[in-house]
């Protein structure tokens, strides 16, 4: 075989075997695809169902569940260094010591 032919073989071969390449790099895009629009259609379920559920939800307290209302200030107690405050440990608990920090 002369050094041409050893060329056009080589080249053939180096061309199939970019064929086989790029044919592998479609499917995968196609497979990719195809789990894009199965999770875009699972999306439009999921936010059906949402929709769904917000209509069957009364609206009544549109706060936050169990949160009381009307509060305007609350109480802070600061637990962070009680040792200093307890002589020992059978002195009675007081409150008067601790400090408390108002929120507004």
């Amino acid at each position: 075989m002369s050094n041409q032919g050893k060329l056009i073989y080589n080249l053939s071969k180096k061309l199939v075997s970019n064929d086989k390449m790029l044919e592998n790099i479609n499917n995968r895009r196609d497979n990719f695809s195809s789990v894009i629009k199965n999770q875009i259609r699972f999306n439009k379920i999921i936010e059906s169902q949402l929709n769904q559920i917000a209509v069957t939800v009364p609206t009544t307290n549109p706060g936050i569940p169990s949160q009381p209302e009307g509060l305007e200030s609350a109480n802070l107690v600061d637990m962070f260094d009680t040792g200093n405050y307890w002589s020992s440990p059978i002195a009675e608990v007081t409150t008067d010591l601790l400090p408390v920090v108002g929120i507004r």
